[in-house]
């Protein structure tokens, strides 16, 4: 078991310390476990993204290629029985070229009804494909945060690496803003 599981498993189970006692929260284990999906999707993300390096040799282009990769994911990864045995990143890739070929179609269509406007951008919406929200990208941040500053309180690790990579609040309420309103149907 690398450091990386170590540490999932050791969060699933609630382990705490203070000062020289380590125990187990049985509420802390029960918060964990409740996110657990998104949990294994961020567990899934750091091996597909990043291998499985130890902590130490990861550097900010690493947790700046997570971060980028994390916001090219499509909303509905992971989803797909047919499409899960590829990694990520080959998921990304797959549904990139499906959108471009949307794309490509949505222009055709444009072009052969003459729309303007309204009517062109809601076809060129359709075409596209969602990405995870700003919310749910700050998750997967959590995720992958949560487990090293475990780390750091069990002494494994001297610091954080990814905390100067976390996004802040504002800048997740930003990126919310800048999104097309959409309505849940």
């Amino acid at each position: 078991m690398d450091l990386w599981d170590e540490l999932f498993d050791e969060m699933s189970r609630g382990v705490r310390t203070e000062g020289a006692y380590t125990f187990e929260d049985a509420g802390k284990a029960e918060r964990f476990v409740k996110d657990a999906d998104t949990t294994r999707s961020t567990r899934k993300l750091i091996a597909d993204i990043l291998g499985n390096p130890r902590i130490s040799e990861v550097g900010g282009a690493d947790w700046t290629r997570f971060n980028n990769t994390l916001r090219r994911l499509t909303n509905n990864h992971g989803r797909s029985s047919k499409l899960r045995h590829l990694t990520i990143l080959e998921f990304i890739e797959h549904q990139e070229d499906k959108e471009q070929t949307q794309i490509a179609a949505a222009e055709k269509e444009i072009a052969r009804r003459g729309l303007e406007g309204d009517a062109k951008e809601a076809l060129l919406r359709k075409a596209r494909i969602a990405r995870i929200s700003p919310r749910t990208f700050q998750r997967h941040q959590k995720y992958l945060s949560a487990p090293l500053d475990h780390a750091v309180s069990k002494g494994r690790i001297s610091h954080n690496p990814f905390k100067l990579f976390v996004v802040g609040e504002a800048t997740i309420e930003d990126m919310r803003k800048s999104l097309p309103a959409t309505s849940r149907q």
